[in-house]
């Protein structure tokens, strides 16, 4: 260790952490290495043979990047049994097992920055050698596949929900005798207490500012009874695997990736509901409310831009042809 010089706090806090991280590495790797070879016993059969593989198990983790021996059993029979598919998760070649912890620091930093900076932080906060660290490329693809799981998880759960409420695949009710929405009435201020409201602002506007007796008639949601729903088609640029070229195409030859956005504002929270295009969200949407136990029984209430999509058509009530009542739509057609 440093005793002295004008850097010495800091060359001693890196000392300190190269210790740390190098120990910690050994020691998890040399822990998993033993349950491996506990495996001679497998089957309870005894005379096994005990074999290491050639190729280490390889570990992608918070910690940093690690890899130690698995082995394989062959017992008195002949029948083998490898511990790097049978206790850890198979890998194919030249593939990382990666952690949790790691997957959720990258899903982390990648929402905050672009593919390169953001692994370049991940590699420099768990002091990986600048070339040992996680390559830009694959970081890239463990986003990906994170978030292909992600929408399939969903996707089986919207499944599952409309299936459990009556609901089509698609989002709609397979009886739709059954389904008559929610009563206007039930989910409206009562008039008392709009006015009441009204007299109140009136009380001290001029003529010209006050609400006549037309608006003070009009429908007015019970907020308790009433969800929000702001939807928008979101598009970010395409990031690049590369450095940016010489030759890169102008602003009009980007590519961009396109997502459609709804916000709920629902008695319950408020949440966030992502989706590849209108339709996906909306049938997630009418999953989630049906799960929420919101969609029978209060109001609610669409805010939306003008732009035109096949899945956003709008029947001569001014909803989605098929929505039950009970649904309103703000924007422009």
């Amino acid at each position: 260790m440093p005793e002295t010089g004008p850097m010495l706090i800091d060359n001693v806090e890196q000392e300190i952490l190269r210790v740390n991280r190098d120990v910690i590495r050994t020691t998890i790797a040399a822990y998993l290495e033993e349950l491996s070879k506990k495996a001679r016993n497998a089957g309870g059969v005894d005379g096994c043979v005990i074999t290491t593989n050639a190729h280490p198990y390889a570990v992608d983790g918070e910690i940093g990047r690690f890899t130690f021996h698995t082995h394989t059993v062959v017992d008195a029979t002949g029948r083998a049994w490898n511990t790097a598919t049978q206790i850890f998760a198979a890998l194919g070649p030249r593939e990382w097992y990666r952690t949790a912890g790691f997957r959720e620091l990258l899903l982390k930093t990648v929402t905050q920055m672009a593919y390169r900076p953001a692994v370049a932080l991940l590699n420099r906060i768990r002091h990986e050698d600048v070339n040992a660290g996680t390559p830009v490329r694959t970081a890239a693809e463990v986003v990906e596949r994170e978030g292909t799981a992600m929408q399939t998880t969903l996707g089986q759960w919207a499944d599952d929900v409309l299936s459990a409420h009556g609901f089509t695949p698609e989002g709609q009710p397979q009886d739709p005798t059954e389904f008559h929405g929610v009563s206007m009435e039930a989910v409206r201020l009562p008039q008392s207490t709009v006015d009441e409201a009204v007299t109140r602002y009136n009380r001290d506007k001029a003529e010209t500012f006050r609400i006549d007796s037309a608006g003070a008639m009009a429908f007015y949601e019970n907020t308790k009874r009433t969800v929000n729903v702001s939807i928008d088609d979101v598009g970010v640029k395409k990031q690049k695997m590369t450095g940016r070229r010489t030759d890169s195409p102008s602003k009009n030859g980007r590519e961009y990736v396109h997502n459609t956005i709804a916000h709920v504002e629902a008695p319950q929270g408020r949440y966030v509901l992502n989706g590849l295009g209108t339709y996906a969200v909306l049938r997630l949407l009418v999953a989630f409310l049906l799960h929420q136990q919101v969609l029978s029984d209060h109001y609610v209430q669409f805010f939306v831009d003008g732009a035109r999509s096949p899945s956003m058509r709008r029947s001569s009530r001014g909803c989605p042809t098929g929505f039950p009542s009970g649904f309103s739509w703000i924007g422009t057609p």
